[in-house]
């Protein structure tokens, strides 16, 4: 907006080559509409989430009615993930509305026939790219291909070429990329082999996404809360469907496959964070949700009983966690489990014992109405407890304790850095806070990253030229993890004194001449 420049997408005025401009497109729109706030850009996040809820219902109904479409978008919208992601201002709800909108297009051309569908499946395709680039375009296009082999209509995959289809994506992927290639010379190297390639492989530069398979997977199914607890529920529905064949198994094996393509591609990639496990949520709510219209249709006691039992989970291990923190509060092995604050645990525990017999009560007396509605309230006091226990945990931001020191001290023109800290901390964070711009001093392996400054100045520095500037700045401030950045400072034979501390970092005036 201030730059009035709509192709290149930036971080506090850095270009930023790491995703392309969708939601950076929105969130500019929506600024120009309501100013810029921070509740802004978390409000274009969450209308993100709520027409992915919204799509995924309509996928839902045209393959199983309006009823399960119904259900499936409130359980999106009530999942633990959704609730959590809808407060950043991130974009993957941005690519997780074009992957629904794209492959619910392709299902209703393979049902359908008309080609106004496969054509919105292009369509879909081409904003998934200016979601999330190659990644964004690759997944729908390769569920809906693995869905065509394991149907048996690999021989049909000609009908899926369209001309018309092939030049609306084409206009979604190229005029951006031509421009971006065009003014900045370095973009497709960046973009192409270090965001997407680099990152699968675990080489990108400034790889601070770089999460185990074994955690990852762990987070993505307790961040499917409470649905997961219905995951034995899911696997019969799914088992019994591919024994009926016909249209049943033709739907499994779609919804398969859509689960099976995200999986795959982000348990082998070495680059991924816990939310990413969100694109595996959709096929998962699809057989759940068809799962569960199917027992309200029944009259049998027992079916709903079924849905009742995992809730009796939740408030057992609630009492059996209440009555072990107050035997052992203050015993070595509670202090072991680090627990931000004991009073909010207890608070917890309490509200998740009596919603869990509430709901297991409401199951039972297959009263569905009333269990959704108290599994929505379970659900915000598990956000709100959440909440306070990120906030007991960090009082203070990770940055804003560097930034309101170096804003009482620093004079005018002191130049700040961040010492190898994920790459937000000097285009975002820092700069956020000082009101200044901030440089990165680079890692040991002198990576080069892709982000300047609207001056074209570069926002990366070596070891050699950062020590030259601290000997012609006579000072310069530095963020970084206590003990790695005092090893670096005593390798490079400068001195320091540190200003402020917080959660392992500190702020050090670095000075030629100085020692601690």
């Amino acid at each position: 907006m201030v730059t009035g420049d709509w192709v290149t997408p930036r971080l506090d005025f850095a270009r930023y080559f790491t995703k392309p401009p969708l939601t950076f497109w929105v969130t500019a729109v929506a600024y120009k509409i309501f100013g810029v706030h921070p509740w802004v850009a978390r409000l274009t996040n969450i209308m993100w989430a709520f027409l992915a809820a919204y799509l995924l219902g309509i996928l839902a109904s045209r393959m199983y009615g309006a009823g399960t479409g119904r259900i499936a978008a409130v359980m999106f919208i009530l999942t633990a993930e959704v609730f959590t992601y809808c407060l950043d201002a991130g974009i993957e709800f941005g690519l997780i509305s074009c992957i629904i909108a794209s492959l619910t297009a392709f299902w209703i051309y393979v049902n359908d026939g008309r080609k106004l569908y496969l054509r919105l499946f292009y369509l879909g395709l081409g904003l998934s790219f200016l979601a999330k680039g190659i990644l964004g375009f690759a997944l729908p296009a390769t569920i809906a291909g693995l869905y065509l082999i394991c149907s048996g209509r690999l021989r049909e995959v000609w009908k899926f070429l369209d001309v018309p289809g092939l030049v609306i994506l084409g206009l979604g992927v190229l005029p951006w990329t031509i421009a971006m290639s065009m003014r900045h010379p370095d973009f497709l190297k960046c973009f192409v082999i270090n965001e997407h390639f680099g990152a699968f492989l675990g080489k990108r530069d400034s790889n601070d996404a770089l999460f185990p398979t074994g955690l990852f997977l762990a987070l993505s199914a307790g961040e499917f809360f409470p649905w997961i607890l219905y995951l034995p529920i899911i696997i019969r529905g799914t088992i019994l469907a591919l024994k009926e064949g016909g249209e049943e198994k033709e739907k499994v094996l779609f919804l398969g496959a859509w689960l099976f393509v995200p999986l795959m591609v982000f348990s082998l990639s070495k680059s991924k964070v816990d939310f990413y496990g969100m694109h595996f949520y959709p096929p998962l709510l699809i057989l759940l949700a068809m799962q569960l219209r199917r027992t309200l249709m029944e009259k049998q006691v027992t079916s709903h009983r079924l849905w009742s039992y995992p809730w009796l989970l939740v408030p057992v291990l609630a009492i059996v966690s209440l009555v072990f923190l107050k035997s052992q509060e203050s015993s070595q092995l509670v202090e072991g489990l680090g627990i931000p604050s004991i009073g909010v645990a207890y608070e917890f525990l309490i509200t998740a014992t009596v919603l869990g017999f509430l709901i297991f009560f409401c199951w039972t007396r297959k009263k569905t109405r009333h269990a959704f509605a108290v599994i929505a309230i379970f659900m915000i006091f598990f956000f709100y407890f959440t909440e306070k226990m990120f906030v007991a945990a960090y009082p203070d931001d990770s940055m804003k304790f560097a930034a309101d020191k170096y804003n009482q001290v620093a004079k005018e023109g002191d130049i700040l850095f961040s010492d190898e800290l994920p790459e937000f901390a000097h285009i975002a964070i820092l700069p956020y806070y000082t009101g200044k711009r901030a440089y990165l001093l680079r890692d040991q392996k002198n990576s080069k990253l892709y982000f300047l400054l609207k001056d074209r100045m570069e926002l990366c520095f070596n070891e050699d030229q950062f020590k030259q500037n601290v000997i012609e700045q006579g000072k310069i401030y530095l963020v970084g993890k206590t003990k790695k950045t005092i090893r670096r400072l005593d390798k490079l034979g400068l001195g320091y004194r540190i200003l402020a501390r917080s959660d392992g970092k500190a702020l050090f005036v670095v000075m030629a001449h100085l020692k601690d």
